[in-house]
């Protein structure tokens, strides 16, 4: 009696599995897309809340979006970090999986903030509502939890993603050059001031790596672990 192996292409486990990585390697590569989006549709910052609230006003929806954005950014940082930390073995395990911890923490953090920046300051910036009162909620946001969670989740997500990716450099369960690619764009961002659009074009060559690492995610010539 003779069997044959059943087919990848209607075999159940295969498809789940096939489906599965798909899913799990547009995470990674869309996390960070989406990061770079909401910073070039971020509106300039004013130098005091009213003005900040005029910037708004002028665009409410380029507001909202460039928040909700960046907001979705952070929630797929949250499960980005530990599929990339799951490619990591032996070697550079504990430092990839330290680096998922923070950038799945300051991803967490970035999402709960920016949705709620997203909503409030488009609210205050309602011209029916009392300007001197929404001068004073925008004043006294400056101080909020909301843009402490920020202020922390940033740079959080930023040096969870370096302390990784040097985790996956000492693995060398993948390619040195894809990991040393986000390494480099990453590092290479850190000279933009905030708003400035030198942040997201040094963030290119990570976006670059993201999108390899991701390929090989899918196709499966990775193994994630987690």
């Amino acid at each position: 009696m003779t069997t044959t192996a059943p087919d990848r292409a209607t075999d159940p486990v295969a498809v789940r599995t096939a489906h599965r990585r798909a899913l799990l390697a547009a995470a990674v590569v869309a996390a960070p897309v989406l990061q770079v989006t909401g910073m070039v549709l971020h509106p300039p910052l004013a130098p005091t809340p009213a003005g900040q609230l005029d910037v708004v006003a002028a665009d409410p929806g380029l507001w909202f979006a460039a928040h909700v954005v960046a907001a979705a950014a952070g929630a797929l940082f949250v499960l980005a970090g530990p599929v990339l930390a799951g490619l990591a073995q032996a070697r550079g395990a504990v430092l990839a999986t330290a680096g998922a911890v923070l950038t799945a923490l300051g991803g967490a953090t970035l999402a709960i903030s920016f949705g709620a920046e997203a909503h409030l300051l488009s609210v205050a910036a309602d011209p029916s509502l009392d300007p001197a009162a929404m001068d004073a909620l925008a004043a006294a946001e400056l101080h909020s939890p909301g843009v402490a969670m920020i202020m922390i989740g940033v740079p959080l997500t930023g040096l969870g993603q370096i302390v990784l990716m040097a985790g996956l450099l000492r693995s060398r369960q993948v390619p040195r050059w894809q990991p040393a690619l986000v390494l480099a764009g990453l590092v290479a961002s850190l000279a933009g001031a905030p708003g400035s659009l030198i942040g997201p074009i040094a963030l290119v060559p990570a976006i670059v790596g993201y999108a390899v690492l991701a390929v090989g995610i899918a196709r499966g010539r990775h193994e994630v672990t987690t």
